[in-house]
């Protein structure tokens, strides 16, 4: 993970992937678990469907 010069956070695909099993550990919905993790849940939305077709 990285912060950009515009203070933007950049995770990697391999982060993104743990973020991923997290949220389905966790039995949250999106909404919920993007506030608890402080991720922006359209952010996690553009990834979530990667995880789910990569066969996890």
């Amino acid at each position: 993970m990285r912060v950009t010069s515009s203070g933007k956070i950049r995770r990697s695909a391999a982060h993104w992937r743990v973020i991923c099993e997290r949220f389905v550990q966790s039995r949250l919905g999106p909404k919920e678990f993007c506030q608890r993790e402080a991720i922006a849940l359209g952010t996690f939305k553009q990834w979530y469907p990667r995880y789910t077709e990569s066969g996890a």
